[in-house]
């Protein structure tokens, strides 16, 4: 392949990238506030807080899970920093008890399946989550989170 070709190849995977990431931006951002709406209590210490969403089986482990609501657990920013910051298996124990053997079952299962990772994909989600929001239900929401 000639360098000008190259180059021409290079400019428009880094066009797509640059616009598949800000879709990607969005939805993640989406994702946090659809996973809110249920609440305002961590789901591992009980308390009531300003919570965030955190992804049960890591986004970088699953494309898959990545939006699915029933991957999200409510924490505060408290427990959110021991989840991230220790190895305590505490708080793992906690999180698969809140969590529950079912709801885990299924994560491994969905964990499992493949998907094309693209801005259709990116586009996709974002839309399923902004429909969450502007109906603002949280019967929408109730049905996949717990």
């Amino acid at each position: 392949m000639t360098k000008p070709k190259l180059v021409s190849k290079l400019k428009k995977r880094s066009n797509w990238w640059n616009k598949a990431k800000k879709i990607r931006n969005e939805a993640d951002t989406k994702w946090q506030q659809v996973g809110v709406l249920k609440g305002k209590m961590c789901e591992i210490c009980l308390r009531e807080s300003a919570v965030c969403c955190h992804h049960i089986i890591n986004k970088s482990l699953s494309n898959r899970l990545r939006y699915e609501l029933i991957n999200g657990i409510r924490v505060c920013q408290g427990c959110h920093n021991k989840i991230h910051s220790t190895a305590d298996p505490a708080i793992f124990r906690r999180i698969e008890e809140v969590v529950g053997k079912e709801r885990m079952a299924e994560l491994e299962r969905l964990r499992r399946e493949e998907v094309k990772v693209n801005e259709e994909f990116y586009q996709t989600n974002l839309e399923k989550l902004e429909k969450c929001l502007t109906t603002n239900s949280n019967s929408q929401v109730s049905d996949r989170w717990f």
